[in-house]
């Protein structure tokens, strides 16, 4: 992982200077879009290798849970799906969508999980 990457991901997601740095080294992806590159830290589970899931349909996961907690006001993100755009809860047994949470990016990933990172200042 080079070194510009991680400290533009740590300045860019504002992690926190005490965390290793192979820990941050071995939780990062980085990718280039736009002619930029950008980095995403998996931290709690972010799905940054997957693309959004832009689906408006809920999954049989998701009818399943929702027949099991027909009042949920939330549906979890591990039966909904982390790469999912959208936030969902159960009305009368059934899913349904509370709101948009995240759009893809140019490269169909969730936007608000990678980060522009400035390019590097150049020492001489």
């Amino acid at each position: 992982m080079p070194q510009s990457i991680v400290e533009g991901l740590r300045k860019a997601a504002n992690l926190d200077a005490e965390a290793p740095e192979d820990w941050v080294a071995r939780g990062t992806y980085w990718r280039c879009m736009d002619g930029s590159v950008y980095a995403c830290f998996v931290g709690a589970s972010l799905p940054c290798d997957e693309k959004a899931d832009t689906s408006r349909e809920p999954s049989s996961a998701m009818l399943s849970y929702c027949k099991d907690n027909q009042s949920s006001t939330t549906v979890p993100a591990v039966v909904a799906g982390r790469a999912s755009m959208y936030e969902w809860r159960c009305r009368s047994g059934a899913p349904e969508i509370i709101r948009q949470i995240s759009k893809p990016d140019t490269r169909g990933f969730l936007s608000n999980y990678w980060y522009r990172l400035d390019r590097p200042v150049s020492v001489e």
